[in-house]
């Protein structure tokens, strides 16, 4: 629609030099002022009056002035302060008279200059550096070296800088310090402790002969792990059920002392930015469930025993208020009923009560547990027919949802906007299921084998599943449509290995790597079983076709696909399960598709912009209006300002 024509006159506001004086007023930021008499165009500040009010160039009619007298010339300024004192390095050096040194290499540009020899003498101080004349300070009375050096010269050597005595001499002084220190990804030796950097550019800092962590806490960074499993084929009789790493590379033992597993086997462990909680097998129901606020050192939960729990857990997951642990009773002859399959504790894991569970009789067991952080929480395992619970007040209270695997649902992970289960049916199919809120679940999944062909079935299950901020990774015994399984939507699934025998428990990501555990897991290397007691030919980057022992129970990989033996202390039995200190959920894809209809693929592109024009409006009326500024003794009434605004 056009706006009619419209006539506009401005006028600014104006007047004599004599009334400007006079009236003296102070312009509104950007208000043009004019001064008939001298033909002068000044514009407001909304601070200064006029008479103080500079005009702004003009090309008018006036004619310049004469030149005024030179001023006279201002007095002399105050001498400035003196200049900093140019670099100079002393070296204090004790003792015996030693042998005359080689001669003191030094360079400055392109060019190296050597000094004269220096002898260094016992109680005799020394100076090297750059004199006052630009030459070079020799000791002991000699010349100057070379001159013309400029304030960037630098001492270079060629070797080892070593002391002549262990442990006496110092470098730098605590009034007197280096300002920087450049060193290579090598490492730096504190005593026993040794600092180093990755190609990622992490940190390890650890001792030297025990290869822990050098910190208090022990954890170093995000990339903190535990790991748990069973040594019950411990040649050795020293059973470990509890491993740790902070490189994901290098695994050790816990420190002496701390606790383990009654019956030697440990199966979930969780984080959540204060402390560890695992949980694993004790008939007696003593060490079910162990605490450490480090993962160097583990504690039994006080009383345990009285709290009569299950004696099993297998899944342990913190709601952002209340620690959550799922298991069962492994003891001959004692049921497990469904009320008795979740437990929940509001005091860091100190005290344990039973959740309730509803709508669900009869027996069951309590499994992995997922949660979003905000009070609702999924549980994966088996409850007279029904294969999940959820749960909406941080796990005190639980109901059965509608995804059903006919042996159990193994693993549960949520990835902030995704749910994913995985377990076993029989016949298997449909191993992988994913809901948008935990309730309603979907199991239109798609699984490929190593050679990209559909599989609808397959003789094992799956046990885990993990996201790392970009794609899933689940893991299991999945032959022959692949034991690691990679999915970037969680509904279609690409076999990444495929190998009959091997078991994997469990996966986590840590913020750099993935790390697997499990039995025989080392198949994965070769894709073949050599049988037991048999040996892999590992292609391993850092040892390159190095024998390991068939029984690994940890992998490395940085990408899903490619994965490599990890060096250090590994389970004899079994790994079961393992987690970081990088706490979940990843914010990832939003996925959305129904049973039955495959999942939205990706937007189109743009179309091409629209050209249509709407009609003409109606020339509006013809209208007159007059801005006049007024004089400058004018007074306004406040009403429609009429502002061009800035220049931008």
């Amino acid at each position: 629609m056009s706006c009619g024509q419209t006539s506009v006159k401005f006028q600014l506001r104006r007047g004599t030099a004599q009334q400007w004086s006079t009236a003296n007023p102070i312009l509104a930021q950007g208000e043009p002022g004019y001064d008939e008499t001298n033909n002068l165009l000044k514009i407001g500040d909304g601070i200064t009056p006029w008479n103080s009010l500079p005009a702004i160039a003009s090309s008018g009619g006036g004619t310049t002035g004469s030149t005024g007298p030179t001023g006279s010339t201002g007095s002399t300024g105050s001498t400035g302060p003196t200049g900093p004192t140019g670099p100079s390095m002393q070296v204090d050096v004790l003792g015996p008279t030693g042998q005359t040194a080689s001669a003191l290499a030094y360079q400055s540009g392109p060019t190296a200059y050597t000094t004269t020899l220096i002898q260094f003498v016992r109680g005799v101080e020394h100076e090297v550096g750059v004199s006052a004349t630009g030459g070079l300070l020799g000791g002991l009375g000699t010349t100057g070296g070379a001159t013309g050096l400029s304030s960037d010269d630098y001492i270079q050597v060629s070797g080892d800088i070593i002391p002549t005595r262990d442990g006496v001499f110092n470098l730098g002084a605590p009034n007197n310090k280096f300002k920087s220190a450049y060193i290579g990804a090598n490492t730096v030796y504190i005593g026993d402790v040794q600092i180093s950097s990755n190609s990622n550019g992490i940190a390890n800092i650890f001792s030297r002969t025990s290869y822990r962590s050098a910190l208090p806490s022990g954890d170093v960074g995000e990339n903190f792990m535990v790991c748990l499993g069973s040594d019950t084929a411990n040649p050795n009789n020293i059973f470990n059920s509890i491993l740790i790493s902070n490189s994901a590379t290098q695994w050790y033992t816990v420190d002496a002392g701390s606790t383990q597993f009654g019956s030697l086997s440990g199966f979930g462990v969780a984080w959540n930015g204060a402390i560890w909680v695992a949980t694993g097998n004790d008939l007696n129901k003593d060490t079910t469930i162990l605490v450490s606020t480090t993962g160097h050192s583990w504690q039994a939960v006080p009383n345990l025993r009285s709290m009569n729990l299950f004696d099993t857990g297998y899944g342990v997951a913190w709601s952002g208020k209340n620690w959550i642990v799922g298991g069962a009773n492994q003891a001959t002859g004692v049921p497990t009923y469904v009320n008795q399959t979740l437990a929940y504790s509001t005091d860091n894991a100190i005290t344990w009560s039973f959740a309730t569970i509803q709508g669900v009789s009869g027996e069951g067991v309590g499994g992995q547990v997922a949660t979003d952080g905000n009070g609702r929480c999924v549980a994966s395992g088996v409850w007279d027919t029904y294969s999940s619970l959820i749960s909406y007040d941080h796990g005190q209270t639980w109901v059965p949802t509608n995804p059903t695997f006919t042996e159990g649902a193994n693993g549960v992970a949520y990835n902030g906007k995704l749910w994913v289960m995985c377990g076993a049916n029989s016949p298997e199919i449909g191993q992988f299921v994913y809901s948008t809120d935990g309730v309603n679940w979907n199991s239109d999944t798609v699984l490929y084998d190593v050679s990209g062909n559909i599989y609808t079935s397959t003789s094992a299950r799956a046990q885990r599943v993990a996201w790392n901020g970009m794609y899933w990774i689940a893991v299991g015994q999945l032959f022959p449509y692949g034991n690691v399984l990679k999915s970037y939507d969680g509904v279609r699934w690409q076999s990444i290995i495929g190998t009959n025998g091997l078991q994997a428990r469990d996966i986590t990501w840590n913020g750099a790597s993935w790390v697997m555990t499990g039995y025989d897991i080392g198949a994965i290397l070769i894709g073949t079983d050599n049988g037991a007691g048999g040996i892999y030919v590992v292609s391993n980057p850092v040892e390159p076709d190095t024998l390991y022992p068939q029984n690994l129970s940890m992998l490395i990989s940085y990408d899903g696909d490619n994965w490599f033996s990890i060096n250090g202390t590994q389970f004899t039995s079994s790994g079961y399960g393992i987690a970081s200190r990088r706490v979940l959920p990843y914010t990832g894809l939003n996925i959305s598709a129904a049973s039955g209809v495959s999942p939205t693929g990706p937007t189109g592109p743009t179309g091409p912009a629209s050209t249509a024009v709407g009609p003409t409006g109606p020339t509006g009326p013809a209208s007159s209006i007059m801005f006049d500024g007024g004089t400058p003794t004018s007074v306004y009434t406040v009403g429609p300002v009429f502002d061009c605004g800035t220049i931008v």
